[in-house]
């Protein structure tokens, strides 16, 4: 493959960012990108802020990485939410790309840190911010770099998640720094990572949403305290014990810094910085019932099991957007489909095959999905039967398979509309749609 190329580019004052806006300042700039604040170029003048990844500053055996994590970042800020900041389009600039998203004026909430703000607005806050978490979660993304400098508030106040530079599909290997963070915010990041995602022998495993629930609590804690839960970190000497407190999940109530602390806040921050990461609050929805904010929209997932169509869509892979018809791979009343990686010499090894060359970590017989007629239901198991060494028995797959980061069997999980399913580096949404 021919290696990507691009220029390096100025931008100034007055400056073309594409036919459609115009540079107004730069924002800020990080090792890998620059953010500037633009100006369409319509009668409506509206401001926007624009991203430029500096991909000229990089060696070209890099590039296609780094421009793959770039686009998976303007995939993410299309997902539909009004608490998450939104990208409109995208473009290129001498071979390095951008794209252009909300802009929010107020800055971010890295401002309220020791302000000693009132609940009111502090339950405001973390509602929008839990919200924009929920949104990421049901399409299988997790945020992996929540922080105050990452929640921005735009004109009205409103809280909006943004910097997807880094996000993980659930139980994604990647592991990378920020595409825009600077040096200084190496302390930042580890000052709100969950101890487990330090753990290299479990932080596969273990990336979930509890991950984000676990800095969402740091996040609040920085917040409505003005200090971090587990001491200063200030300078290298400082990590190690930081890290070690986290792991044991010590840390002062935060009631020793401010009086007029409700049960309610002790009792979700106790639950967000648990440090056993399999009994820590694992979704947004529990945080904001813990918050008192009932009635919160759910998708619904029910379905007719004999009329409506059952489906995987890919949501991150190497074919976002395809949609695998599992009431086609198994018509009528009952039955199963294979699932497992596509193998270009042996493509009908499995009914379900699943594309993945850049790192292949989806098995070639990988899980086993089920359509039960008695009870009406369809489900996955974690590998398939098949014979082995000579020995015909149900052999699990090498890496696992997921559902809502819940780790299968061999007898297998039910699968819901909206469930997040987990195969290697895959992630599969389960869809439905009427009458198919």
């Amino acid at each position: 493959m021919s290696p990507m190329l691009a220029d390096r580019f100025e931008l100034n004052n007055g400056s073309p960012l594409g036919p459609n806006y115009t540079v107004l300042n730069k924002l800020g700039e990080g090792t890998y990108g620059i953010v500037y604040r633009v100006r369409s170029n319509d009668q409506h003048g509206a401001e926007r802020a624009a991203k430029v990844l500096k991909l000229y500053n990089n060696p070209s055996n890099v590039r296609e990485d780094i421009a793959r994590r770039f686009e998976r970042e303007f995939e993410c800020a299309r997902i539909k939410s009004p608490h998450l900041v939104a990208a409109t389009e995208k473009g290129m600039i001498k071979g390095n790309p951008f794209f252009v998203m909300e802009y929010c004026p107020n800055g971010s909430a890295k401002n309220w840190v020791g302000r000693n703000k009132p609940f009111s607005d502090i339950d405001r806050f973390a509602q929008e911010t839990l919200l924009g978490l929920k949104a990421l979660h049901e399409n299988g993304v997790i945020h992996r770099d929540l922080k105050p400098d990452n929640i921005l508030l735009d004109a009205l106040g409103n809280a909006k998640l943004t910097d997807f530079g880094i996000a993980g599909y659930q139980n994604s290997r990647m592991t990378r720094v920020n595409l825009f963070g600077q040096a200084k915010d190496i302390f930042g990041t580890y000052a709100y990572i969950a101890p487990e995602q330090a753990n290299s022998r479990v932080a596969y495993k273990a990336l979930g949403p509890a991950a984000d629930m676990w800095s969402f609590g740091v996040t609040m804690y920085e917040i409505i305290t003005g200090y971090l839960p587990f001491g200063a970190l200030e300078k290298d000497a400082d990590l190690g014990e930081y890290m070690k407190r986290a792991s044991q999940g010590t840390y002062p109530p935060l009631s020793r810094y401010r009086g007029d602390v409700p049960p309610k806040w002790e009792e979700l921050i106790r639950q967000c910085l648990d440090h056993v990461y399999r009994k820590r609050i694992s979704n947004a929805e529990d945080a904001l019932n813990i918050l008192g904010f009932s009635g919160v929209e759910t998708p619904d997932n029910t379905f007719d099991f004999y009329r409506d169509m059952f489906g995987l869509q890919v949501m991150h892979g190497e074919e976002p957007g395809r949609i695998y018809n599992l009431s086609r791979a198994v018509p009528g009343g009952g039955g199963e489909a294979t699932l497992g990686w596509f193998d270009d010499g042996n493509p009908y090894t499995n009914t379900l095959t699943i594309v993945e060359r850049q790192t292949k970590f989806v098995s070639r017989y990988h899980a086993t999905i089920v359509k039960d007629p008695i009870k009406q239901c369809w489900l996955i198991k974690d590998g398939q039967f098949r014979e082995k060494n000579g020995i015909q028995a149900w052999h699990p797959s090498t890496n696992g398979t997921l559902v809502n980061s819940e780790f299968a069997d061999h007898n297998g999980l039910p699968i819901l509309p909206g469930d997040i399913i987990t195969v290697g580096d895959t992630t599969l949404k389960v869809v439905t749609r009427s009458r198919y």
